[in-house]
C-alpha cells in the first residue's frame, strides 16, 4: 500500500517559532511603511504580553488586513511581522479546492495550539473561490476569544472586495494600506540593494533627482531595476545614466508604432509635464518618457497627505492636459486620452459626490466611492457640478496651454528625441512656464 504524505494533505504550513536577538531592530528589514511598522509592532508588543492582558480583562487585537498594489512589501512586512513574534504559524494553502474546509481544519489546529498567528495571503482570491469562506472566517475570528490566543494576519491586493463585515471591529480590526514607496523610501532601498550586493552608488548619483524618478514605482520593480543594471552592465564603473537606462525599460513596455504615434505622445506627455510644472505648489514633475505604446509622467505630490480644494483643482487640470495638448497641436486626441479623462472625472465626481462642497475636501476623510443614499434629484445635480467644474479646469488648462505653445512644442520635440527626460532636464526647458 502506497504511503500518503501527510504534509501534502495539511491545509497549511506550519512555521516554528523563531528566536529574536534584543538587538536586532523589529521590522528592520522593511524600508519605509514608518506609520504601518508603528501599528505591527505595538499589536506585537501586545500579542507577546497578551496573558497579562487577559488577567487585567483587556482583549488585544484579533487580526490585521495589509492591502494595497503588488509588489509593495506586504509579503515582507508579514515575514518580518511573524519572525518578531517568535510564535507557531500556520500559513494557509491558497491552492486547495475546499477553501472553507481549509480554514475550519487550520483554524482548529491553531486553537489547540494557542499562542499562535496565523497568516492567509491573497484573500480576495480565496473568498472569491468558495462563497462559504466568508461565514467560516467570521465565525472563527468571531469565536478566537482571548483564551486562543491568536493572531491572525491577512494580506490582499484588492481591498474592494474584502467584505465589510470582516473588517468589523474584532475581526480584521486593524486596516493597513501598503502604498508604493515615496521617492526618499525608493532611493534607500536602492541604496540597501547596491550595498547588499557591495557595489558603491556611482560619485554622480544625486539623492533628489532619483526621489523624482523612482517616486511611486513598486518596491520589487526597484529590486528589478537593480537587477537589470548589473546584468547589463557588471559591477564594475557603475554610472547613474545606467541606472535612469534600467528605470525607463522596467517602467515601460513597447509595441510597434509609426514616429507620428510616438510624436503624439510625445505631445500628449509634454501637456502633462507642462501643467505640472504650472501646479507646482502642489505637485513635481519626476521622469517623464515615451515609447511606441505611449508614455508617462511621474508626478510627485509635495504633500500626499493634505488635499485642499486647489490641489483638487490642479490633479484634474494635470489628468486633462494630455488632451488638450494633442487637440492644440493635432485637432484631435488619441485613444490613450480615455484614462486621463476618467481620472478627471473621478476626481471631480470624488469632490462633489463625496464632500458636497470642495471647500472641505482637506478635512473629510477618505471614504468608499458613492456610498450614500443618494435621491434622484441630487444625483442630478451632483452631475451638473461636475460637470461645471471639468469644463471650468479644461478652460483654465486650454488657455495656460496656448500660452505656452512654443514651450510646448520644444519639450515635445526634446522628448520625441530622447525618449526618456530625467525632472531637471524638463525643468530646464520649461522653467520659464
Amino acid at each position: 500500500m502506497e504511503e500518503i504524505d501527510i504534509k501534502k494533505t495539511l491545509p497549511y504550513d506550519l512555521i516554528p517559532a523563531q528566536k529574536v536577538n534584543d538587538s536586532e531592530e523589529p521590522l528592520g528589514k522593511v524600508i519605509g511603511h514608518q506609520k504601518q511598522k508603528e501599528v505591527l509592532i505595538s499589536v506585537l508588543k501586545w500579542f507577546k504580553e497578551s496573558k497579562e492582558y487577559k488577567k487585567r480583562g483587556v482583549d488585544i487585537p484579533r487580526g490585521i488586513l495589509m492591502y494595497g498594489d503588488p509588489g509593495n512589501g506586504k509579503s515582507l512586512l508579514i515575514k518580518e511581522t511573524i519572525k518578531y513574534a517568535e510564535a507557531p504559524t500556520f500559513v494557509f494553502r491558497g491552492d486547495m479546492d475546499n477553501v472553507s474546509e481549509g480554514l475550519e481544519e487550520m483554524f482548529k489546529k491553531a486553537k489547540e495550539t494557542g499562542h499562535v498567528v496565523i497568516v492567509i495571503d491573497e484573500l480576495d482570491l480565496l473568498i472569491g473561490k468558495d462563497s462559504r469562506a466568508e461565514r467560516v472566517l467570521q465565525d472563527n475570528l468571531d469565536g478566537v476569544s482571548s483564551e486562543s490566543d491568536i493572531l491572525v494576519l491577512c494580506a490582499t491586493n484588492h481591498i474592494y472586495e474584502i467584505p465589510e463585515p470582516l473588517m468589523r471591529s474584532g475581526r480584521l480590526e486593524k486596516v493597513l494600506r501598503i502604498p508604493s514607496p515615496t521617492g526618499k523610501e525608493a532611493v534607500l532601498l536602492l541604496k540597501k540593494l547596491f550595498k547588499d550586493l557591495g557595489v558603491t552608488l556611482p560619485s554622480d548619483f544625486v539623492n533628489e533627482e532619483f526621489e523624482l524618478a523612482l517616486d511611486d514605482v513598486p518596491c520589487a520593480t526597484i529590486k528589478s531595476i537593480v537587477n537589470e543594471v548589473f546584468l547589463t552592465n557588471g559591477f564594475e564603473n557603475i554610472t547613474s545614466e545606467m541606472i535612469y537606462d534600467s528605470i525607463f525599460n522596467l517602467t515601460n513596455q513597447v509595441k510597434n508604432s509609426s514616429n507620428s504615434d510616438i510624436y503624439q505622445h510625445a505631445v500628449h506627455e509634454a501637456g502633462h509635464a507642462l501643467m505640472t510644472k504650472a501646479c507646482s505648489e502642489f505637485f513635481k514633475i519626476g521622469r517623464l518618457t515615451i515609447n511606441n505604446n505611449g508614455g508617462y509622467l511621474s508626478v510627485v505630490e509635495n504633500n500626499r497627505e493634505f488635499n485642499p480644494h486647489d490641489k483638487l483643482i490642479a490633479d484634474i487640470k494635470i489628468s486633462c492636459a494630455g488632451l488638450i495638448a494633442e487637440k492644440l497641436i493635432f485637432k484631435k486626441g488619441s485613444d490613450g486620452c480615455d484614462s486621463d479623462m476618467q481620472r478627471a472625472y473621478k476626481i471631480a465626481a470624488r469632490a462633489i459626490n463625496r464632500v458636497g462642497f470642495l471647500s472641505c475636501a482637506n478635512t473629510l476623510p477618505e471614504v468608499k466611492p458613492y456610498i450614500r443614499n443618494e435621491t434622484e434629484e441630487r444625483r442630478r445635480h451632483n452631475e451638473i457640478e461636475i460637470e461645471k467644474l471639468l469644463k471650468r479646469c479644461e478652460k483654465e488648462t486650454k488657455h495656460y496651454l496656448k500660452k505656452n505653445k512654443k514651450l510646448l512644442i520644444k519639450l515635445a520635440d526634446k522628448l520625441f528625441k530622447k525618449k526618456n527626460l530625467k525632472s531637471f532636464e524638463v525643468l530646464n526647458i520649461i522653467g520659464l512656464a
